[in-house]
């Protein structure tokens, strides 16, 4: 997809992924016109996003069939959607897949970045051919779950990683050779706090000077020659790159997470930690440092004194929220408390980037 060339388009969906797509478009092609949000059904979806109609495909199909639609939903309605795309007449059909989506994204970061003269070094563009392996080798912890669907690629697992059973207390089926319920833990909570009961034994079992953590799906784009190379860059941790919510990090989350569990997590803050409530107010709503963006995922490689002072930070604010929310009846809106963490990890981070030296690197989503 050129954007130099599309001056008019539809994008399939009204949901949060439809959003960001609009925010890459407005920034970097500011020539081309949205002329709608298509939707198949009304199910919670508004009537307009900004100016723009939400247009029910299934009752008032699109009359410029030759205008591009670029599918921003998840990936597994793709192939239904363009189906109902072309029974419509649609003859020009862009799905978001995540390596457009990672070219969007990056693209917009780097405009981002330069317009906001944010100094956030990606490690893909630093010249690491002088630096020598380091002695101390980063050991990056990947969660695994007896939930994990089964993947499409085929991925060799490299050496620095170590995989891990990530809520293994909460089944007696055993998936990896290491698991979290070992130790000092918290595995039972992992139906809520995700990938993070695996921080939390990383944490507190754990002695490596460098760690990481990433997901079976979701891992760095790094050879195993640069992350052993990390120790000795001069950087205390890498994060993913950052991704955008539109309209901005905090009504997105209260969007799709729930408006009662942010507002408790930033009250907490404000009783409890203001000078983190200071920055969060400016950060969350893209007042200030580099817009709506956030680091997701929760993964990181970091020093192993950099990862004990986060977490630190942050568990007893996850705790706080988590005893206020409570247990949802929904698998999707109990996760809650691992969304909320990667706004978190943001927070932490941006608040004491000039104690600790940042360097960014891309990530994949493998399907």
């Amino acid at each position: 997809m050129n954007l130099d060339e599309l001056t008019s388009v539809y994008i399939f969906g009204a949901q949060s992924r439809a959003l960001t797509l609009k925010g890459y478009l407005d920034c970097l092609a500011p020539h081309c016109a949205i002329i709608g949000f298509l939707v198949g059904d009304d199910d919670k979806n508004p009537k307009k996003i900004g100016k723009i109609p939400v247009i029910n495909i299934l009752e008032n199909p699109p009359g410029a069939t030759d205008v591009p639609v670029l599918i921003a939903t998840k990936g597994i309605h793709h192939e239904r959607i363009s189906s109902l795309l072309k029974e419509s007449g649609v003859r020009q059909i862009v799905p978001v897949t995540p390596k457009l989506e990672n070219r969007l994204r990056n693209s917009y970061i780097k405009r981002v970045f330069r317009e906001t003269n944010c100094d956030i070094p990606f490690l893909e563009e630093t010249d690491l051919s002088k630096i020598p392996t380091a002695h101390i080798q980063p050991v990056v912890y990947m969660v695994r779950s007896i939930y994990d669907l089964p993947m499409e690629t085929r991925r060799d697992i490299p050496g620095y990683m170590q995989i891990i059973q990530g809520g293994a207390a909460l089944t007696d089926m055993h998936i990896a050779p290491l698991r979290d319920d070992d130790g000092a833990n918290i595995s039972l909570l992992n139906r809520q706090f995700n990938e993070n009961t695996v921080l939390y034994w990383i944490w507190r079992n754990t002695a490596d000077p460098w760690v990481g953590l990433c997901h079976y799906r979701r891992w760095f784009t790094l050879s195993p020659e640069t992350v052993r190379a990390i120790p000795n860059t001069g950087f205390d941790v890498i994060l993913p790159s950052p991704t955008l919510a539109q309209p901005s990090v905090s009504e997105s989350f209260s969007v799709r997470h729930g408006a009662e569990h942010w507002e408790f997590m930033v009250n907490w803050l404000k009783s409890h930690m203001p000078g983190y409530y200071a920055t969060a107010a400016k950060l969350f709503c893209g007042a200030e440092y580099f817009g709506n963006l956030y680091f997701p995922c929760n993964m990181f490689i970091a020093k192993r004194e950099v990862m004990d002072g986060y977490c630190e930070w942050l568990f007893p604010i996850l705790a706080a929220v988590a005893e206020n929310g409570g247990e949802k009846d929904d698998a999707y809106e109990n996760r809650y408390i691992g969304t909320i963490s990667e706004r978190l990890l943001t927070l932490y981070f941006m608040h004491n980037r000039e104690k600790i030296r940042i360097a960014l690197a891309d990530k994949r989503f493998y399907s």
